[in-house]
């Protein structure tokens, strides 16, 4: 008994009601009724006050009746890509066996956990979105959408959801609030890799000495044609140039090595950052997402990725599609700093490699002297098997040329939404929006 009543005071305590900006203009001028009626000694006027008493009250009881035994539950992903359009399902069950809900708003608030310094600027403040359920009947689940687009990488945290109603007169609100707290993380936006940096990729990994292309037993890159041969797969026949010529002509493909990389992302910013270095470290963040979604496509070899949150985090795998969805969560956590913690991420980086004989790719928003014996001297010890730094693919992304190597997320296909730069914009956040209805519509509705 003592436990249902704590759950009734808790949930009382969850629930308000309040009086609506209509109702207290009917409020008061019923009460001008009422002192009018009582001063004057007018009948007629003492009428219309009891007449204006009866629908404040049928309201009142309404908004309380409609929301008792409704439960609400949301339906999101886990993780998606920043700037990917994302469907927000909230559901709605009426668990009473009589009476229906009309014109319930559910409000729904998304924020940015924990932004660094290269977020805290985007996301100040949560935003709020509702979504309206017309009717809801009794034993009936209601499934209505919200979605938009979360423009920053990193964590968010959805909830909690508002409850409320005004219908039918609009004179009180009745509302309470359901926690449902939820987690979606929203990886970085890959780019695309230039020719030149798979040339230059190719040129380190053989010692800088070109060699010809050879025609190899798996399928990798289309470099050319040659015609049938007795044991060729059916699948690499080009048929246009078959059918031009008369006889089978089939693609040749580049022999596939077995590459390792090793990828190491150094956010660095100086102690006063201004916009520009800011965007280098989104900019350095979408290239390592760049390269390790490319090494993932190609499944070849093992991955090592050394990134800093509030500490050094180091994942390694064989390229897969499940060690990319790993490895883009850890790029979407990453923070910027202002301590240099490149040293450490090459040395625990190189030690967690060990005999990995492939490429590593450092990519940093500032310009390092990997011979500066002093800064990296821990890091023989930890490879002493191998000259690391003749390995070492240096990408700086505070560099003017850097188009050369890296061509920045397209974000052309939302003209019209986006208002800021592809990875630096002026929101972390697009408008999200029911696809019912609009936020005016929801209050006209519920007037």
């Amino acid at each position: 008994m003592a436990d249902q009543r704590k759950r009734r005071r808790q949930q009382a305590t969850r629930r308000r009601t309040r009086l609506c900006k209509e109702g207290a203009y009917q409020l008061v001028i019923m009460a001008f009724l009422l002192i009018a009626a009582l001063v004057r000694q007018i009948n007629m006027l003492l009428l219309i006050f009891s007449g204006l008493t009866i629908p404040m009250l049928w309201n009142l009881y309404f908004v309380r009746a409609s929301l008792r035994d409704l439960r609400f539950r949301r339906r999101g992903p886990e993780w998606c890509t920043a700037g990917d359009r994302i469907v927000i399902d909230v559901e709605a069950t009426n668990q009473r066996k009589r009476r229906t809900s009309w014109v319930v708003v559910a409000t729904d608030h998304l924020r940015l956990v924990n932004p660094d310094e290269s977020q805290r600027l985007l996301a100040a403040k949560p935003i709020e979105v509702s979504t309206v359920f017309a009717r809801i009947r009794p034993g009936e689940t209601v499934r209505e959408s919200y979605e938009g687009r979360l423009m920053q990488r990193g964590e968010y945290r959805l909830g909690p959801l508002i409850i409320s109603t005004r219908f039918p007169l609009g004179l009180f609100k009745r509302s309470y609030r359901v926690k449902a707290p939820q987690t979606l993380i929203a990886h970085p936006r890959p780019g695309a890799l230039t020719r030149q940096w798979q040339e230059r990729m190719q040129r380190s990994y053989h010692g800088g000495v070109s060699i010809s292309q050879r025609q190899g037993s798996m399928e990798a890159e289309f470099y050319g044609l040659r015609e049938y041969r007795s044991g060729d797969s059916k699948n690499w026949i080009h048929w246009k140039t078959t059918a031009r010529r008369g006889e089978p002509i089939v693609r040749q493909f580049e022999q596939q090595r077995n590459l390792d990389v090793t990828v190491v992302l150094d956010l660095w910013i100086p102690a006063e950052p201004s916009l520009r270095d800011l965007e280098r470290v989104e900019i350095a963040v979408s290239f390592a997402a760049t390269v390790i979604g490319n090494q993932a496509k190609r499944g070849l070899g093992h991955l090592v990725v050394s990134t800093h949150r509030h500490e050094p985090k180091l994942l390694r795998g064989f390229a897969s599609q499940a060690l990319l969805r790993e490895a883009m969560t850890d790029l979407a956590l990453a923070r910027c700093s202002r301590e240099d913690h490149l040293p450490m991420l090459m040395r625990q980086a190189l030690g967690q490699a060990g005999t990995m004989q492939g490429e590593i790719v450092v990519v940093s928003t500032r310009a390092n002297d990997l011979k500066d014996s002093d800064r990296f001297s821990n890091i023989a010890n930890a490879a002493n098997r191998h000259d690391w730094r003749g390995r070492v693919n240096y990408v700086d992304c505070s560099r003017s040329d850097l188009a050369q190597l890296f061509e920045l997320p397209d974000m052309e296909e939302h003209a019209g939404e986006i208002s800021a730069s592809a990875l630096v914009p002026d929101s972390a956040f697009v408008t999200f929006a029911t696809r019912q209805m609009t936020p005016k519509q929801v209050e006209e509705v519920q007037r």
